[in-house]
């Protein structure tokens, strides 16, 4: 579940734009396809559905999680997850390239 926002947190960490291009939100298609990619993941992860319903069972084969996991774990994991990505994007490999 946490890895739909390590995937997106990496693309947007490592599309930087200055100096050498513009930046991110300019492509339009490209910011579109990341909001996209956040809500559908942000629903997946968030919201409660029901044990037999298509989109756990069928689709996705995952199983109903607990709210008080899905907000304190979960979220928690995303949260630092991507604050870890852009720290070390922006800091660490920006100062040593």
């Amino acid at each position: 579940m946490v890895t739909n926002f390590q995937y997106i947190a990496t693309c947007l960490a490592f599309s930087k734009g200055k100096p050498f291009r513009k930046s991110f939100y300019t492509n339009a298609l490209y910011t579109v396809s990341v909001v996209a990619l956040v809500v559908f993941s942000g629903v997946i992860v968030m919201v409660p559905l029901k044990p037999k319903g298509w989109l756990y069972w069928s689709f996705l084969n995952m199983l109903p999680i607990p709210a008080w996991y899905r907000f304190g774990y979960v979220c928690t994991g995303i949260a630092l997850n991507t604050l870890m990505t852009f720290v070390v994007e922006y800091f660490i490999i920006a100062t040593c390239v």
